[in-house]
């Protein structure tokens, strides 16, 4: 089993695994000949992250070998990744690979840096990992989600986010809702408090077709499907917002909202979840588990 590469884009990556880490720690890497995948199965507050990228995008150099299929699945602290990564930021190299110290797989990072006077400056470190089954690794799958009700372009994530912010300090849960005539709503989901923020005008993708949106009486149109979350788990998607291009929400109403947030020149139009030549990074997808109304 082998694995080793260069970094070549060192705050993508330092980006997700901090995105993860604000999620969930561990997280799982699943190395593939063509694609890195970042997984955080079983975050806080009901989400979850599905990240796929072209290792392109990420590495060069990349050079994997194993008795399966030539990929490699290992479980690593999101927070000790995000960690080395965020060392290695201005680095002149990243190079990575999975190494051994006795019987403990290990991820190796040599970094070279410059000191303030010019001085090259060899940097080694480890993180020790495990090495997952195939056996294991089938059994984690994303999940089952019921036919959207409605799937709209938001706004910049850095917008939504500041809204958050200001929220949390108000209530420990918000609504979010969209509606099929281009209104996305925050608001607050408490019975002592009213405040809620709306941007209008914004883009549907052209999922469900353009002749299906147009039969839709005005009344539908309006309707807002919404899901009730913690205000942290919306700050965990949010927490992106320096990544994002564009971003889709999907929202299954009462059930979950999943957002597909575009780490490049994706067109927004693209069916979510289908990889297009302009794609040069990737996708980051987040499951946002709905809660109850009165949890």
């Amino acid at each position: 089993m082998r694995l080793r590469a260069y970094v070549n884009n060192v705050s993508l990556l330092a980006g997700l695994a901090q995105t993860s880490a604000s999620v969930a720690s561990p997280c799982y890497l699943h190395f593939t000949p063509t694609t890195l995948r970042l997984i955080s199965p079983a975050g806080q507050y009901g989400v979850q992250i599905w990240a796929t990228l072209d290792v392109e995008a990420v590495f060069s150099n990349y050079r994997i070998e194993s008795h399966h299929d030539n990929e490699i699945i290992i479980e690593v602290s999101a927070d000790s990744l995000a960690r080395v990564l965020r060392s290695a930021s201005g680095a002149l190299e990243v190079m990575l690979r999975l190494g051994k110290r006795e019987k403990d797989p290990l991820l190796s990072w040599s970094i070279v840096m410059t000191s303030q006077s010019g001085t090259r400056l060899d940097v080694m470190q480890e993180i020790v990992v495990r090495i997952l089954r195939q056996s294991e690794y089938s059994l984690i799958s994303e999940p089952l989600c019921p036919k959207p009700d409605v799937y709209i372009v938001t706004p910049p994530l850095s917008e939504m986010r500041l809204v958050n912010d200001q929220m949390r300090s108000l209530s420990s849960h918000v609504v979010l809702a969209a509606n099929h005539d281009g209104t996305l709503k925050l608001a607050l989901a408490d019975d002592d408090v009213i405040g809620s923020a709306y941007w209008t005008r914004l883009e549907h993708p052209n999922v469900q077709g353009d002749m299906e949106q147009d039969l839709l009486a005005e009344s539908s149109r309006k309707k807002f499907h919404e899901v009730h979350m913690h205000t942290k788990a919306l700050q965990g998607v949010l927490s992106c917002s320096m990544l994002a291009k564009s971003t889709v929400a999907c929202f299954c109403s009462g059930y979950c909202v999943v957002f597909y947030v575009y780490l490049a020149g994706q067109s927004r139009q693209t069916r979510p979840m289908q990889r297009t030549g302009n794609n040069d990074r990737g996708v980051l997808n987040f499951v946002v588990a709905g809660l109850a109304h009165d949890e």
